[in-house]
């Protein structure tokens, strides 16, 4: 990781904290970062907002909706620690039977 500031991840960011915020994306071990802007379903016309995940990049979250642009550059400094991840699947395990499913 690099550029902490304040609990805060920002980008570019290495291959590592890239892996890290990735799994922190999709093992469902709390609120995924988001896109804030609306979109709206091309087969229903429902409008998600905040709903879609963002993609974990070097360059920092990226919006995956075609033609959206959305970026984010920063992450929780939590959410980018691999420890933490793990630790925090092993009490969902633990807890709750809960088995880390990914989306």
């Amino acid at each position: 990781m690099n550029d902490a500031f304040d609990g805060l991840v920002l980008a570019p960011w290495d291959d590592d904290t890239v892996d890290a915020l990735d799994d922190y994306q999709h093992v469902r071990i709390g609120h995924p970062y988001t896109c804030p802007r609306d979109h709206r379903d091309p087969d229903t016309g429902r409008i998600d907002r905040g709903e879609v995940v963002l993609d974990s990049t070097e360059d920092g979250f990226i919006c995956p909706v075609e033609g959206c642009g959305y970026t984010q550059r920063w992450a929780h400094a939590l959410s980018a620690n691999r420890r933490w991840i793990a630790h925090r699947r092993e009490e969902l395990e633990r807890i709750c039977g809960w088995a880390g499913a990914t989306s």
